[in-house]
């Protein structure tokens, strides 16, 4: 095994001081596997990826690579003085093939090609699979939107014939076909992948799943369902655990108790024995000498027993990670069955940058508490629709007209929050009805409490940001009965989805969303899709 291509981590050790980041005494060896990593936002799964890179070096321990590796990052700032050719590394073979093209048959010409005839050819493939065969190769990457730039990297990646690829949330700003391009590639290749992700789709191709926590690193075999399945049984196991331990705590202080009465009713006798003159002074003193060494005795057992039954208290309460579920009531949203929520007609729209319609005479409606989802390529119109139906765009032709007096529309930046407030002071501006006391407890409903309410809304993470978006317009004194959302998963971490999922399957209303994540769709019980891609 020794020359078997691997990453080898050994006693790995970094740590960021006044963050969650501390990866401990990580020893582990990547085989050419297909690898998940997940956890919580900020909790290191980036920084696992640039320590195995080499852009971090560990504080302790060590990591050696034996291959090759390509990276694909999140932060797209390292490429913005590239072109597209840049990127995909193939700038110099394609002025080499120009040059011997029309007749430079210098030998550096040959040397740079090293008999890739078909790079062009190879490069236009990838880039027609990913929607991206109209890119000029000379464009500068900066100038490419977020789908197109991620898209590119994942072409760079697949072209690039390294023994391992290294991902970071792979599928972020991808639509759907390009989501299931990515999907097949992972499952057909047999290239080492480490894919930092919370798309559960994706993760559902992988042979291992490694899981961050702020207990340490914990390792799964199997696909994302067996790690569902796996920590679910470990989490039981740790809850009785703490159970048990529990239970041997007030046994243990139960124990002692009883030991200490015994003692305290012989005393008790003694005394008596003494006062009715049924023993002397001698025969008294020696019976509290006996009860104070006893009683040293007891002191010292009950703290090795009480310090032994803590200790295990105490570990059992560090391996338990506790989350918290919402749990709120949302009847004001509900909406009659039949109801007409929402009703477009003959809806035509047309930007002035573009000579095509993005609409042309296009129908939909809802009624009652209806789940619909808009869905397509990037660049069909999904989120225009969306700023349309709430009067963010103006029509050109046609009638959008929304049946029930109160919706709420979350954009993907949740820029309904000020970001210079705190979290209860937005919740103020937007509620200014409700009592300082009613906003504190509906925010505590949502899991902020206290402290957390007054937390900025520029400190907050993404799924801090939507839940207390959600906070503000579910949990006023009229609800919206229409709950419109645009890519509301986007850069959430796993147990902010889920906390959203739970939020979502409690409200009531009518609601009208825009994802990607087939998952998210099915899980909040989406009943209707519109593919907006068949309008084009």
């Amino acid at each position: 095994m020794e020359n078997e291509t691997s990453i080898v981590s050994y006693n790995l050790r970094y740590q960021i001081d006044g963050t969650a980041v501390n990866i401990h005494d990580f020893t582990h060896t990547f085989y050419q596997q297909k690898i998940g990593i997940v956890g919580d936002n900020g909790i290191g799964k980036s920084t696992l990826l640039k320590l195995i890179m080499g852009e971090l070096l560990p504080q302790f321990g060590s990591i050696s690579v034996l291959g090759s590796i390509c990276y694909c990052p999140q932060d797209y700032r390292r490429f913005y003085g590239d072109t597209v050719a840049d990127i995909l590394g193939v700038t110099a073979k394609l002025e080499a093939l120009r040059n011997i093209t029309m007749g430079n048959m210098d030998q550096i010409n040959f040397e740079t090609l090293n008999d890739d005839w078909n790079v062009e050819r190879k490069v236009a493939s990838q880039l027609e699979l990913f929607g991206l065969e109209e890119i000029n190769r000379e464009r500068a990457f900066s100038t490419l939107s977020a789908g197109q730039k991620t898209r590119l990297l994942l072409i760079r990646s697949i072209l690039n014939d390294s023994d391992f690829l290294l991902f970071d949330e792979p599928t972020n700003n991808l639509d759907i076909k390009a989501r299931h391009i990515l999907y097949d590639f992972v499952s057909q290749t047999e290239r080492g992948l480490l894919m930092v992700s919370h798309d559960r789709n994706l993760l559902q191709h992988c042979d291992q799943i490694i899981e961050l926590t702020s207990k340490g690193i914990t390792i799964y075999g199997g696909d994302f369902t067996d790690y569902t399945e796996q920590k679910k049984i470990n989490e039981n196991a740790i809850e009785r655990q703490y159970e048990d331990a529990k239970k041997a705590q007030k046994k243990a202080q139960r124990s002692v108790q009883l030991s200490l009465e015994v003692l305290d009713k012989k005393r008790s006798k003694g005394r008596k024995l003494f006062v009715e003159g049924k023993i002397d002074r001698n025969e008294a003193n020696g019976k509290r000498g006996r009860s104070e060494r006893t009683q040293a005795r007891l002191n010292t057992q009950e703290a090795r027993l009480l310090s032994s039954v803590s200790r295990h208290l105490n570990s059992a309460k560090q391996m338990r990670e506790i989350k918290e579920e919402i749990n709120v009531s949302l009847h004001k949203t509900s909406v009659p069955n039949g109801k007409m929520v929402l009703a477009i007609e003959d809806l035509t729209y047309q930007y002035t940058t573009i000579d095509r319609w993005l609409f042309s005479k296009f129908k939909m409606s809802i009624f009652g508490a209806e789940r619909v989802a808009l869905v397509g390529s990037n660049g069909v119109g999904k989120t225009t629709l969306l700023k349309i139906i709430c009067g963010e765009l103006s029509l050109v032709y046609g009638t959008v007209a929304i049946g029930i007096e109160h919706w709420s529309y979350l954009n993907q930046d949740i820029d309904m929050l000020f970001t210079e407030q705190t979290i209860l002071e937005n919740f103020k501006r937007i509620n200014p009805d409700l009592l300082h006391e009613e906003c504190h407890h509906a925010l505590a409903q949502f899991k902020f409490r206290n402290k957390d309410a007054d937390k900025l809304v520029s400190n907050l993470s993404g799924g801090e940001k939507i839940r207390a978006g959600l906070a503000c317009v579910l949990m006023s004194s009229a609800p919206p009965q229409l709950l419109v959302l645009d890519e509301p998963t986007n850069h959430l971490d796993m147990v902010s989805i889920l906390a959203l999922e739970e939020i979502v399957n409690q409200y009531q209303g009518a609601l009208l969303v825009v994802s990607h994540d087939a998952t998210f769709l099915e899980k909040i019980n989406v009943k209707r899709y519109v593919d907006l891609s068949a309008l084009h």
